[in-house]
């Protein structure tokens, strides 16, 4: 007598039909957990970008500034002296744009931080939020809120988007 080793069919069905229902459950909350990844990314980044002006500012005694890329921080920013993003030379560095973010700034567009590292201009604390493209109204703590105070300090708090 020969005896056989493996699956039959039966077998291999019945566990393609569990996992085929295990990625339809959770493949959605697989998403969410990556889009809160890249929103906190994205934030994290900013802020990187906020605290690298601030203290090139009080290193150098010398106004440095960030500045969104045309359109908003979701094409992109740099950090620059005086001269502007579009001097080469003027840049400290550039960053690149958000992929799927939606970013509210209230118009702001520049912010900088004088030689003592407080923030120069506008001068009110600045409070810029970052969501995924698609979030609902309501969706808790999957947005994220960088407010920069006239002492130049950032921070960053999770909220629910709006």
């Amino acid at each position: 007598m020969k005896t056989h080793s493996g699956f039959t069919l039966v077998e291999l069905m019945i566990t393609l039909a569990i996992a085929a229902i295990l990625l339809t459950v959770g493949l959605p909350s697989f998403q969410n957990i990556l889009q809160n990844n890249r929103v906190a990314t994205q934030a994290n980044g900013l802020v990187g970008a906020l605290n690298l002006a601030r203290s090139e500012a009080i290193k150098r005694g010398a106004n440095i500034s960030v500045t969104a890329a045309g359109g908003g921080f979701q094409n992109g920013w740099c950090v620059h002296l005086g001269g502007g993003c579009a001097s080469a030379a003027d840049n400290l560095r550039e960053f690149g744009a958000m992929r799927q973010m939606n970013v509210n700034s209230g118009g702001v567009s520049t912010l900088v931080f004088n030689g003592q590292g407080h923030k120069a201009t506008p001068n009110t604390t600045v409070t810029i939020r970052l969501q995924p493209q698609d979030c609902s109204a309501g969706d808790a703590g999957r947005a994220r809120d960088i407010s920069i105070t006239n002492t130049g300090r950032a921070s960053i708090t999770t909220e629910a988007c709006s």
